[in-house]
């Protein structure tokens, strides 16, 4: 499995962080079933108007300048995943999800994507973009210090 450098070992975080990284996790994934299941009445009307109207419309969910910009950057490894009929999907937007053998396989940045395609055999696209990502930042660590900075602000130790 390839993993990001900068993910924490859950076993390393302390019981409550892991249970407030897995709960925040399960939201994420609520939150998500949810929109999908809301829309899917909407797209349904749509279909109906798209029938009667010469234009279609569709209603999709927003997604981040950063997630598209990722999206964009690993356009290398997912057009030759699709070539080689490898199926894949997109977990917590930024990041890339490969069922391999049983294994799953992720991938975050062009480096990690490179390291996916050496697990699964599949030699690199030719001349791949040498453009630099913005660090994915985990959500629940992001949130964790922005807490611990409101309780503590200026480092001050009680």
């Amino acid at each position: 499995m390839v993993a990001n450098a900068g993910d924490p070992d859950p076993d390393d975080m302390p019981a409550s962080r892991r249970e407030l990284r897995e709960s925040l996790q399960a939201l994420e994934r609520n939150m998500s079933t949810m929109i999908t299941e809301l829309l899917k009445p909407i797209n349904s009307q749509l279909k109906d108007i798209n029938q009667t109207l010469s234009q279609k419309i569709s209603v999709l969910q927003d997604l981040s300048p950063e997630t598209l910009q990722r999206w964009k950057a690993l356009k290398p490894i997912t057009s030759l995943l699709t070539k080689e009929g490898i199926r894949y999907k997109w977990v917590s937007y930024c990041k890339l999800q490969v069922n391999f053998q049983g294994t799953l396989l992720h991938a975050t940045d062009l480096d990690s994507g490179l390291k996916l395609l050496q697990e699964l055999q599949l030699q690199p696209p030719q001349n791949l973009p040498v453009e630099e990502l913005p660090r994915h930042r985990d959500p629940v660590d992001v949130r964790w210090r922005t807490i611990q900075e409101r309780r503590n602000p200026g480092g001050k130790r009680d």
